[in-house]
């Protein structure tokens, strides 16, 4: 059963697309972030479905309303610059929200 995950067949349909699955993304890489990156430095991970994943998960974060996902282990500094680097985006853009 644990040889069948590393088979391509089940790796590309059903692995993947279990892992990559929209959410808010942490300001701080979590052990998930680490893995999809560390898969797509293997190039493990098709450049389209990867594109995809992050597209959906801004996508996700701004249905939210919530500019990040504000974790108690998160560095405050951080939280602060992701979101000036966001009021700034839309800032630019015009954006009303």
């Amino acid at each position: 059963m644990e040889a069948s995950i590393f088979r391509r067949p089940y790796f590309l349909t059903r692995f993947l697309p279990a892992l990559l699955t929209q959410r808010t993304l942490p300001v701080n890489a979590d052990a998930r972030m680490s893995f999809i990156g560390a898969l797509k430095k293997a190039d493990k991970i098709p450049a389209a479905q990867y594109s995809y994943y992050v597209e959906s998960c801004q996508r996700h974060r701004q249905q939210e309303g919530s500019a990040v996902c504000v974790d108690t282990n998160d560095d405050p500094l951080q939280v602060l610059k992701v979101q000036l680097q966001e009021f700034t985006q839309l800032v630019v853009e015009g954006n009303d929200g």
